[in-house]
């Protein structure tokens, strides 16, 4: 008889499987490698990802994770991890996780991810400084007080002098 394992998710006990279909559910991204295993010899819940040598069964299309700001996110789908970097919602500089990588990386140092940073433009935060900050602001100097505008004011909000500038200035 084939000895099946308990696997739940949280508190709920999502089934009972044999190796086989353990084997076949984490690589379609149904059980993922961060639910919990009981072993009953040990008679202790595992997370499956402890398993040694658990990578090679994982498919590299489920089980990441990320952190952000020191709290983990996931699992997602890979998928849903370049998505989030394309929005921004996962920077350069986060960590993520999957159990082919063995360890928490930050985004960049992956190689398959680079290209999805480099893609979107997203820079890493230690890159933005003042200046570039700046460059975005569209402005204007009053030449009575010297205080800054934008650029579409029509007049100064220190001291009310009003640009008589052609409309294409603005």
């Amino acid at each position: 008889m084939a000895i099946k394992l308990t696997v739940k998710r949280g508190d709920v006990i999502i089934g009972v499987y044999s190796q086989k279909e353990l084997i076949e559910k984490l690589g379609n991204g149904m059980i993922s490698c961060y639910d919990m295993i009981y072993f009953p010899k040990k008679d202790e819940w595992l997370e499956i990802d402890s398993i040694k040598d658990i990578g090679k069964y994982v498919s590299e299309e489920y089980h990441w994770k990320y952190k952000k700001e020191g709290t983990d996110h996931g699992p997602i789908a890979r998928d849903d991890l370049i998505f989030f970097i394309k929005e921004g919602k996962i920077s350069a500089t986060d960590e993520i996780y999957h159990p082919c990588l063995k360890e928490w990386e930050r985004v960049e140092e992956v190689s398959e991810l680079k290209k999805f940073i480099e893609e979107v433009g997203v820079k890493k935060e230690s890159e933005i400084n003042i200046d570039e900050a700046f460059k975005v602001i569209d402005y204007k100097v009053c030449p009575k007080c010297g205080m800054q505008n934008l650029k579409t004011a029509d007049s100064c909000t220190g001291c009310g002098y009003v640009y008589t500038d052609a409309p294409e200035d603005k």
